[in-house]
Parts: C-alpha cells; sequence; structure tokens
C-alpha cells in the first residue's frame, strides 16, 4: 500500500494531500463540504484531547494500524515544535514543519517503517515457503511410493522369470 506524497504548498499533489495538522474538526464552518473519495482509498483521522488533528488518506492496503502510528508520532512531534498558539491559524505557508516530508518517505514502505508489519511480511513469507515445501515433500513421497510398487512389480517378474528359467533349464541334463 501506498501514502499519498503532498506537494510543496500544502496542495495536493500527485494522489492528495497525505497529512494535516490543525484544529479539530468541530472549529470548522458548517456546512463542510466533504470531496467524495474514491473506494479504493480509506481516509484515516486522528483527533487529540489538544485539538490537533492529522489526516492520512491511504490505499486499502496500507495497514490502518500504521496509519495511526504515523499520525501518533508526527502529531507528538508537531505539538512539540509548533506553538499550541499558532495552530488554529496556521497554513502550511506560514507554520514550517520539515519532518513531514521525512516522515511521509519512509512509510511509504509500511513494512521498511513499521517492525511489526516487517515481522508480519516475514511470517506470511516463511508461511508460503513452508506451505511449498510440504507440497513438494508431498509429491516425493507419491513418487517413492510408485517407485517401491514398481519395484516390487519388478521383483515379482524377476521371481517369476527365474522360476520358468529354472523349469526350462531342468529338462535338460549337462554333460
Amino acid at each position: 500500500g501506498n501514502l499519498p506524497v503532498p506537494s510543496a504548498g500544502g496542495g495536493s499533489g500527485g494522489r492528495g494531500q497525505a497529512l494535516g495538522a490543525g484544529g479539530g474538526a468541530p472549529e470548522l464552518p458548517p456546512p463542510f463540504p466533504t470531496p467524495p473519495l474514491r473506494p479504493e482509498y480509506l481516509c484515516h483521522v486522528y483527533v487529540r484531547s489538544d485539538g490537533l488533528a492529522g489526516v492520512v488518506i491511504a490505499d486499502n492496503e496500507y495497514p490502518q494500524r500504521v496509519c495511526f502510528t504515523l499520525l501518533d508520532k508526527v502529531l507528538d512531534e508537531f505539538s512539540r515544535q509548533v506553538s499550541r498558539a499558532e495552530w488554529p491559524s496556521g497554513s502550511p505557508g506560514t507554520i514550517s514543519y520539515a519532518a513531514l516530508d521525512g516522515y511521509l518517505s519512509k512509510y511509504q514502505n509500511p513494512r521498511d517503517a513499521d517492525p511489526m508489519t516487517r515481522v508480519q511480511a516475514e511470517l506470511d513469507e516463511t508461511k508460503i515457503i513452508l506451505h511449498n515445501t510440504m507440497e513438494s515433500l508431498l509429491e516425493r513421497g507419491e513418487k517413492l511410493d510408485d517407485l517401491v510398487s514398481k519395484s516390487e512389480v519388478l521383483g515379482a517378474q524377476s521371481k517369476a522369470f527365474y522360476k520358468t528359467a529354472r523349469k526350462q533349464n531342468s529338462c535338460c541334463a549337462v554333460m
């Protein structure tokens, strides 16, 4: 799954703005028009008790837990770097928060950014490898069973040949 990458100045880049920080949703003037989201994207919103909010819009495959981990980290760091007095009236043009680009870059691949996601992906890969190994072992077992049965048939045929040959040779005396 991928996170959209914002362009400079807070406008939306190729796929839309990934993260915004500011006052909570109750401060927005009604009516608040909501642009329709495409069904392959999800909007993850996190509003803290101090009114600071963040939004991540990501595709359906991007893990929800990782989105909220990103939001938590960004909002915590943002609240330490930017004065609370600037939050309600601030905009990307007036508030500088350079760490956002680093976080967005790091979180493009959740497996690289999140240890639990990385471990889960490794477990999934291991499961696939084990499944393939077990399938090949079962196939080998079937092949071994075939070889054993062919060997038994060959053994029976050689025994019959031996008896027939002995019977044929018993009629003649060697002088």
